[in-house]
This record gives C-alpha cells, structure tokens and sequence, in this order.
C-alpha cells in the first residue's frame, strides 16, 4: 500500500489535489507456483469482468485448477463485480503462448489476441504456427467456450499486442512482425527488423483488412480503436525511419513513439510522432477515445518528449523512464501533454476514459512519484496506481496498491458510474486497500476493484431533487427534475450498458407540462444501465434496470 513521505506529509496542506478519494473495495488473486500474469481486463453490458494473460505449471482461479499443456499457457477467466469467481478456461500448446490483449462486447462474447507457438487447441479447435511465434484471435462465449480461433504469420516472430472491438462486431488488433507473413488470406513483408501490424477480424473470424506501416528499424503498434466511421487510430512506437504510407516519419532518438489515424479504406491520414533526441526512449502502449471524438494516449519516455509542439520533461532525467499521457483531437493536433513519475521505472500501460472525458490510467511507478499536484512513494520496487484525470488532463487523485516486490498494473476498465476494474501481477505481500495479498508463487495474478463514487440502484431522488424512475423499468423511463431545477431547458441525457457504451442519448431536454420527460426504453434488452442526466454545472448517474 501507498505510504506518504514526510515531505508530503508536511506540505499536505499546500494540496488541493486528493491524493485518495477513493480506494480499493476489494482484491482478488490468482496463481500458483510458477510466474502467472494478468495483462489485460474488460468487461461486458451486464457487469461481469473479463481477465486475461498467461500462466506457467499449475494455476488456481477460484475452485477451478488450469494445468499448464507445456511451458506457458493462455487464460480467460470471468468475475462478477463483487470479485466473485465465474469461470476460467485455458489455451495453448506444448510450447510458449501468451494471452494479451481482451476486449468484449456488450453480450458478453469476448475476443482475445496475443502469440503462441506449435499446435496449439482452443477448447475443439486448433491452429499451427508458421514459424517460432504468430499471432492468433479467439473468440468466446458468454460462458467461456470458445467459437473460433484464427491467425497467421511466418516463420519468425510475430505478435498480437492489443485489441479494440470493431463497429461491424468483430475486432481489431494492433500487433508486429517480421519477414513474410500471411493472415487470413492477406500477405505482408516486412520492410526491415520489424513491421507494425493491423488487422481487423469479423465476427465469425474472417480477415476483413490487413495493413502494415515500417521502415527498416523495429516499429511495433499496440493500442488501436476504431470509431464509429471505421477510422482506425493506433499507436506504438518506431526507430529510425518509418512510412505510413504517404507520410514518413524520422526518429530523432533511439525510440520515438507514434499515434496515427487510418480511414476504412486502409489510408493512413495523419500520423505524429513524439520522442526525444539522441539516447531518448518512447514507446507507445494504449489509446482510448472519449465521447467527443477526442483520443488519449499514454506511454512512457526518458528525458524529453516532444510532440507537435508540446514538450515534456522527464522527473527521472535521460537514464529512467516516466509516463506520459497525450490527448488528440480527431485530426491529430495535440491539446495537452502531460507526464508523472519520478527517478525509476515508471509505465503507463492502459486507460480508460468515460464519455465525458474523465481519464483514469493505470501502470506502476517506483520509488518517489509526482503525478501533477500529488506525490507518492512506491512501498517497494515499483506499485500499482490508479490515476484520475479530467478531460483537461489536471490530475484528481490517485489510488495505489502494492508491497516490497514488483507489483505491475497492466490492465483497467470500469463501467459508467465509475467503478474501475484493474489487473496485473504482483510478488510476495502486496496490500490493496483493506486486503493484503500472498503470492504463491514468483508471481501472481489480481484483480481489484476501486468503487465510483455513485453505484447501486436508487429508487429515490439524486441530488437536487431531481427523481428517476421506476426502477426497474419496462417500456418507458421518466426523469422529474425536482424544484431545484425546474424550468432550466440545457438538459440532456445518456444511456450507456455497464462498460459505459452509450446506446442512446438526445439534445437538451424539453420539459412541459407536468415538468417531466419521458424516455423511451422499448429498444432496449433487459439487463443493467446507466442513465445520466447533464447540464451546466451538473452531471448525476443512476444505474437503472430494464426488465
């Protein structure tokens, strides 16, 4: 756990900035005696948490047992929100494979990426690499069974690093490779070392595009999204020099990192770089839009980061590594940057950003952290954190979790009230909020909860006396403003699932009459949503069920 030094501690009341508004609600492991890892989490319209990564001998989740085929194995596993066991099934082969990147839909169907090697089965399906390590997709029911796998490559190393859903229902993935390879149909060559790589898989597992990006040096893609116009954004990073197709870019350090937008025809639209110069490092790991077409991206770096016009500075000079976080607007100008971390190895690994444009990044830090207005110090080697933002990108406040070990947060999802679901790994005792966690082995896998500041189901009235209702609901909703704010005409309303897609919404709000509005709801399945109602200078949430 978090602990504050006595410089923090004497200066708390210069502060503004919570350092813990929140905390952890609870945390759960997974493991054995080998090396187990959560990399990635996700979560579907009806609450549940999706949790992969990979896992060596024997494992345990819950009740259930997985033994590893061979060296290293893939895992899927389900939670509910109380941290409650679901169900776990495993993949893999004789040999390595790893499980990194999920994503699910709103149904609960989950698709994963990530490599493996030799023959490798999927509950009754099978696929075989080309080479040492290729790239697979696989697709899951609600309930753990897989539908189909796919995936290709060549006979060198080929990687899926991370995943986004497609708008068509299937997926995308951003990922490396080298030499020749061939996916679905399609066939790439790598212009040097190594390639950037996007495919998009449909639902049923077909290759609908496979694009590559490149020059002569190592360049790999990880995070990718892809809007509602079937743009695809990326990002990753490059050495030396790199093409996407019309535009070039030249690194001006070792590493540079990279975000560019392709259209649904597989051109590339703009691409920006940021990096250092000389010795500097930067790599690119996730990117997340918000609801204003907005993207955030985030990474780490050492010493500068210069990106369209911005710069950084590192808190930890040229020979260590700090975060850094970008926001975008859609035709790529830079609106803010910003970076965290101090003298060690600081990450950030993976976002997750509400409609509204609240940012929460999760990634580890070690020894003595700044993140804008806090500072924290790491229990031990390096500690899991969980930063808030706004959509300005000023720092809220921070959670962490961890103990004297190597404790890594890879992985963060939440739904539209808040509620924030991380994975990763941690070693030996690793304290999150009130619980304290034991590895079994060199390491093992959490999951942990940091609860919003709204949840449950209300019945009565929000802030302000403003009433939604019934609850639970049938056909039609009604949203009462009460007499706080009655006669106000800017309000406007959302509708998201509980992973915080939003499925409906409207301009402002015109009340008459009795001064209530009527939602219509009878397009929408049973099951958990959040309603939000918003206006200048106010934003209220309320989980509501449809039956």
């Amino acid at each position: 756990m978090k602990k504050m030094s006595s410089l923090l501690a004497g200066l708390s009341l210069l502060f503004t900035v919570s350092v813990m508004s929140q905390d952890f609600n609870w945390a759960t492991q997974a493991g054995g005696n080998g090396t187990d890892q959560g990399y990635d989490i996700s979560m579907d319209g009806n609450g549940n948490i999706y949790v992969c990564g990979w896992f060596t001998e024997t494992v345990q989740f819950g009740s259930e047992t997985l033994i590893s085929f061979g060296m290293q194995d893939i895992f899927i596993a389900c939670y509910d929100t109380s941290g409650v066991f679901k169900w776990a099934k495993q993949a893999g082969s004789d040999e390595n494979e790893v499980s990194a990147g999920i994503v699910t839909n709103p149904d609960g169907y989950s698709f994963i990426t990530g490599w493996f090697s030799g023959n490798a089965d999927f509950d009754e399906h099978s696929i075989t690499s080309a080479g040492s390590y290729d790239i697979y997709v696989a697709k899951y029911d609600p309930n753990g069974n897989c539908l189909w796998v796919n995936g290709g490559g060549g006979e060198q190393d080929d990687y899926g690093n991370r995943i986004t859903l497609a708008n068509d229902g299937g997926c995308c993935i951003g990922g490396s490779f080298r030499g020749e390879i061939s996916i679905g149909g399609h066939s790439l060559g790598s212009m040097g070392d190594r390639d950037i790589l996007l495919t998009h898989f449909s639902a049923n597992g077909d290759v609908a595009c496979a694009k590559s990006a490149g020059g002569t040096g190592e360049d790999r893609a990880y995070g990718i999204y892809q809007d509602d116009d079937g743009n695809y954004y990326l990002t990753g990073f490059y050495t030396g020099t790199a093409y996407f197709d019309s535009y070039d870019l030249t690194s001006p350090a070792i590493i540079s990192s990279f975000v560019a937008k392709m259209n649904n025809q597989g051109v590339f639209q703009w691409v920006q770089s940021a990096g250092g110069s000389a010795n500097d490092f930067a790599r690119g790991f996730e990117i997340a839009p918000d609801d204003e077409g907005n993207l955030v991206a985030t990474g780490f770096f050492s010493n500068v980061l210069n990106v369209a016009g911005h710069s950084i500075v590192s808190n930890g000079g040229q020979f260590d590594f700090d975060i850094y976080l970008l926001k975008f607007d859609y035709e790529g100008t830079v609106t803010w940057a910003r970076n965290a971390g101090g003298y060690g190895m600081d990450h950030g690994r993976d976002l997750f950003v509400l409609p509204n444009g609240e940012i929460y990044l999760t990634g580890f830090f070690s020894g003595t952290g700044f993140f804008g207005e806090i500072m924290v110090e790491a229990s031990g080697m390096a500690d899991v954190f969980m930063a808030k933002y706004d959509t300005y990108g000023e720092i809220d406040c921070m959670v962490v979790g961890g103990g004297l070990g190597n404790d890594y947060g890879y992985g963060i999802t939440g739904d539209g009230l808040g509620n924030l679901y991380l994975t990763g790994v941690f070693e030996d005792d690793a304290t999150f909020g009130g619980t304290v966690l034991q590895a079994v082995g060199d390491k093992d896998i959490f999951v942990a909860k940091i609860p919003g500041e709204t949840s449950g189901v209300s019945t009565g009235a929000l802030p302000g006396g403003m009433i939604i209702y019934p609850n639970p609901a049938k056909d039609m909703l009604v949203i009462n403003p009460g007499n706080s704010f009655k006669g106000r005409k800017d309000f406007k309303y959302q509708i998201s699932d509980m992973a915080g897609e939003l499925l409906a919404g409207s301009g402002e709000l015109k009340f008459a009459g009795q001064d209530i509005f009527q939602v219509d709801i009878s397009a929408l399945k049973p099951g958990s949503y959040i309603v939000r109602v918003f206006g200048e200078g106010f934003s209220y949430s309320q989980k509501v069920i449809i039956e």
